[in-house]
């Protein structure tokens, strides 16, 4: 009669550990799914080849004033890459890579008459086409070169009143004051007052 308890409290036991691994092998399928989603994304798109994932600025118009656009491209090791438009009027003018591989810059020649859609960029390394990117050209409104762009108006002009102009030279040296005016010592007084300010500035 004693050994019955003895093996119902083992088989409880065993229970209740097998439950236990259920709820921990639940809670590591559970974090795993999302690392695994990551990892199958990422995979796509190195068997995809693309390498851009930003082109700044992301569109442009037509009918522009100036006929000629710098885009910023950003991808991974892009700077080796060579570009290339595809069929149409767009072409490209010049391309500038910099010392970070993954930036680059591409001048745009857009004709006058180009209609709005888009053209292609084509991006190739050691020959191949490793990524195509579709850039958009939109229709601009009727009117809009008539809005007023950035003028000496929307500038706030910050200055050091005493790193500018000396317009009074009487109140350079005053009593109680530790230092006078040296213009030619970077970290003294320079002098430079409010008279200064009001006599080089037009407002």
């Amino acid at each position: 009669m004693s050994g019955i308890p003895l093996q119902a409290r083992a088989l409880r036991c065993l229970n209740d550990h097998g439950h236990k691994e259920k709820k921990r092998t639940m809670s590591v399928r559970k974090m795993l799914k999302p690392l695994c989603l990551l990892l199958f994304v990422l995979a796509i798109r190195h068997v995809a080849g693309g390498v851009v994932d930003r082109v700044e600025p992301p569109f442009w118009w037509t009918g522009m004033r100036h006929d000629t656009l710098q885009l910023l491209m950003h991808g991974d090791s892009i700077g080796r890459c060579d570009p290339a438009i595809g069929d149409g009027s767009v072409r490209l003018i010049n391309v500038y890579r910099t010392p970070n591989p993954n930036y680059m810059f591409l001048d745009i020649h857009i004709p006058e008459h180009t209609q709005p859609g888009g053209f292609n960029i084509i991006l190739r390394s050691d020959g191949k086409v490793v990524d195509e990117v579709s850039y958009e050209l939109r229709e601009r409104r009727q009117g809009s070169d008539g809005r007023s762009g950035f003028t000496p108006a929307d500038v706030i002009y910050l200055l050091m009143p005493d790193r500018f102009a000396n317009g009074d030279t009487a109140n350079d040296n005053r009593p109680g004051m530790r230092e006078g005016v040296d213009r030619w010592n970077p970290d003294g007084r320079h002098g430079g007052d409010i008279a200064g300010i009001i006599g080089h500035l037009d407002y």
